[in-house]
């Protein structure tokens, strides 16, 4: 494990797609790399430090998805349905969406 660091291997046969946030005190780029892909896995490094973590996001044909990590992960990629970080699988993060047919109280309920 390569501490600061976030490498990505692309054990897949296409190009992924990657970019990783940063926090504005550390720096770094946000963009978006592509990792070559590589019979053993051509991989790519991000510099990232800070200990909350950074949101990756993944991108690969038509399919893309954001993946929570932490300095020192190393991703293997083979799939968008195997991501692997330092030997542990992991999967998409989401946020739940609100029912679209859910009553919501109102926020400054005006009094009648």
């Amino acid at each position: 494990m390569a501490a600061g660091k976030i490498i990505i291997v692309n054990r897949s046969p296409n190009t992924l797609s990657v970019a990783i946030n940063i926090w504005s005190s550390n720096g770094g780029d946000p963009g978006t790399f592509a990792v070559l892909p590589g019979a053993t896995g051509d991989s790519a490094t991000w510099s990232r430090t800070d200990e909350r973590g950074y949101v990756m996001y993944l991108k690969q044909g038509g399919s893309e998805a954001p993946f929570y990590v932490v300095p020192g992960s190393t991703i293997t990629f083979v799939s968008m349905d195997s991501v692997v970080d330092n030997g542990q699988r992991i999967h998409p993060i989401t946020a739940p969406l609100p029912s679209l047919t859910e009553e919501r109280p109102e926020v400054n309920p005006v009094e009648k």
